[in-house]
């Protein structure tokens, strides 16, 4: 099974197609907020389902703001992250997970790529696909389950559009 994973996409279609476009085949896509609406004009466009949640900046729309689901046996929190202090330190999203018994976290807010295994909880976050805080490139993700467990992986796009 995989996903493609993007966050922080602020309104930014150009980069959101253009990351979705550079993916290739996957079999979700996650939005992990700010900009629930750009997940919900994804998945318009295209046939791949997307899940999505809100973020900070998602403030004058109802949104869900977490999303929990079972894939390829792996138990999955989508979040962004703003609601646990992703940008102080990730604690409190692995004490959210562990209660939980999430075996990985996608979320963003932070707009800084991010893959590390805390207290046995893998953390996801694919940076921003539109306004990057990690040497000026636009990132997403990509993540793999299989036989050998969760693959992860940052993929950077050459440049902004626009």
């Amino acid at each position: 099974m995989r996903f493609g994973i993007m966050s922080d996409s602020h309104g930014d279609m150009k980069q959101v197609e253009k990351a979705v476009e550079d993916m290739g085949q996957v079999d979700y896509i996650l939005h992990a907020g700010d900009h629930y609406r750009d997940a919900l004009a994804l998945q318009e466009k295209i046939q791949t389902k997307v899940v999505g949640v809100g973020g900070n900046c998602d403030l004058m729309m109802q949104t869900p703001k977490q999303h929990i689901g079972k894939y390829g046996g792996k138990k999955l929190l989508l979040i962004h992250g703003h609601q646990y202090g992703v940008k102080r330190g990730l604690q409190s999203l692995v004490a959210h997970a562990k209660q939980r018994r999430i075996d990985m976290v996608v979320f963003g807010h932070t707009h800084i790529p991010t893959v590390e295994e805390m207290d046995k909880v893998l953390l996801f976050n694919p940076g921003s696909v539109a306004f990057p805080r990690y040497r000026g490139k636009p990132t997403y993700g990509i993540i793999d389950i299989d036989e050998e467990g969760i693959i992860p992986k940052i993929v950077s796009l050459p440049n902004n559009v626009g």
